[in-house]
């Protein structure tokens, strides 16, 4: 695997970034990364949630900047982090105007990083706030797909 950093390619259509993480990058300001994706026509960015700590600053990012929506969600590696008070703050916030998804959310075995029955607990509860919010999901799920398709089966009729 190489180190050497890929040209980042300009795009000839604006495209959505899905997925990322902007309240974890340090290294550059804020401005300079949002300048740096409108030059290769990145018109608009979901920045996501992860963990109970940062569900705040990401619905701050999402709401202060024009381009930037975000996500509401507790991944799996922090399920044990998950309580009630959690539950109920991604619930107030899951029909935000600039929050799109509930996520990052799902279940991971090859870390293992949280107890399994934790994370599958974890998941449902989160499901289903996405089902009563009318919110899509953004799912994690490594070394898990088996629990991960028996519980999405759970919600087949209330997720869109």
């Amino acid at each position: 695997m190489s180190n050497k950093r890929r040209e980042i390619p300009v795009f000839d259509h604006p495209i959505i970034e899905t997925h990322c993480h902007l309240d974890y990058l340090k290294e550059i300001p804020l401005e300079e990364i949002l300048e740096r994706s409108r030059q290769v026509n990145i018109e608009k960015i979901i920045t996501i949630a992860v963990a109970p700590d940062n569900l705040a600053r990401v619905r701050e990012l999402s709401q202060s900047l024009p381009q930037v929506y975000g996500s509401q969600g507790v991944h799996p590696h922090d399920s044990e982090s998950y309580s009630d008070a959690v539950d109920e703050e991604i619930r107030a916030h899951a029909r935000g105007e600039k929050i799109v998804a509930i996520g990052e959310i799902g279940l991971d075995y090859f870390y293992d990083n949280a107890d399994r029955n934790v994370q599958r607990d974890v998941f449902r509860r989160q499901l289903q706030i996405a089902c009563d919010s009318d919110r899509p999901v953004i799912i994690h799920s490594r070394d898990a797909d088996e629990d991960t398709i028996t519980i999405l089966k759970e919600f087949e009729n209330s997720l869109a």
